[in-house]
C-alpha cells in the first residue's frame, strides 16, 4: 500500500519537490495513519472519489501517455478495508495528501531471561554463483 502511495507521490509531483511519507499512531484508538503527501496539481475534491474505483483516473492535460490502469488506490482502499480502516485524500494549495487507516491491536511482549537478547537463527548455506558486478 505504501509502495503504491510513494510511487504515485513522486509521478504526479512536480519536478524537484519534496515527498513526505509520515506514520503516526493514535494516543486514543488503536490506529495507526500513514499520510504520504507530494506538491503538485490538485486534485479537485469533486473528482477525487473517482481515484478510489476500479479503472478510476482523472485525466491531466500534461499527462500525454498515463502508465498504469488506475487499479492502485482502488486496491489501496480494498486494503485498508480489509484491516478496518479507511483512506482519503486532501488535496489544496498545490499539496495533495492521501491519508491511509488502519486497525491494529497493541499487545504487551512480556521480557523472558530465556527470550532476550537471543535470537535463533536457522542455519543457512548460500551457493553464489554470480559475478563482482555489484
Amino acid at each position: 500500500m505504501l509502495i503504491n502511495l510513494g510511487t504515485n507521490a513522486i509521478k504526479y509531483a512536480t519536478n524537484r519537490s519534496v515527498i513526505t511519507i509520515e506514520c503516526r499512531e493514535s494516543e486514543t484508538t488503536s490506529f495507526l495513519r500513514f499520510f504520504v503527501t507530494n506538491v503538485g496539481r490538485e486534485i479537485p475534491e469533486h473528482l477525487q472519489h473517482k481515484l478510489f474505483l476500479p479503472y478510476g483516473r482523472i485525466e491531466s492535460e500534461s499527462e500525454e501517455n498515463p502508465n498504469g490502469l488506475g487499479l492502485g488506490l482502488y486496491i489501496c482502499k480494498e486494503i485498508c478495508h480489509s484491516l478496518g480502516g479507511t483512506i482519503k485524500c486532501k488535496s489544496a494549495n498545490s499539496q495533495t495528501t492521501f491519508v491511509a487507516k488502519i486497525a491494529f491491536e497493541k499487545v504487551a511482549i512480556e521480557e523472558s531471561k530465556d527470550v532476550v537478547g537471543e535470537m535463533a537463527l536457522p542455519d543457512i548455506e548460500l551457493d553464489y554463483q554470480g559475478g563482482d558486478e555489484y
